[in-house]
């Protein structure tokens, strides 16, 4: 099981992406708050989730699957960034569309490895 610390953090970071995922529900979304709340996941990241992997060193198994998380979080927070600077940049009305999808998809990524990193580390 996942110390309380790393699961609060994990959770916190959740709540965060969620939060940016209420930014962008409308089809015309203002960019200005969704780069606010990327700005407060991305220092959630890098303080509290990056250095996750130096405080669960007990149990290998659980440090490979949280490094893994880490890992792969990492870079979809940089493509999420590229996504939202794209979205930003968007001139034409069906590629900010097609950007607008890309962005709320890596959202959801984001969420659902948060989600399954909590659900399947619970119980053990």
């Amino acid at each position: 099981m996942l110390t309380k610390e790393t699961r609060h953090a994990i959770a916190n970071f959740r709540r965060s992406l969620e939060t940016l995922q209420g930014t962008l529900t409308s089809d015309r979304p203002e960019l200005e708050p969704a780069n606010r709340a990327f700005g407060e996941v991305q220092e959630q990241f890098k303080t509290r989730i990056a250095q996750l992997g130096d405080r669960e060193s007990d149990d290998p198994r659980r440090l490979s699957q949280l490094q893994s998380y880490i890992t792969e979080t990492h870079k979809q927070m940089r493509l999420l960034g590229l996504d939202l600077r794209f979205l930003q940049a968007s001139r034409q009305s069906a590629t900010a569309r097609d950007r607008l999808a890309q962005v709320r998809d890596r959202i959801s990524i984001l969420i659902g490895y948060s989600t399954a990193l909590l659900e399947n580390t619970e119980g053990e």
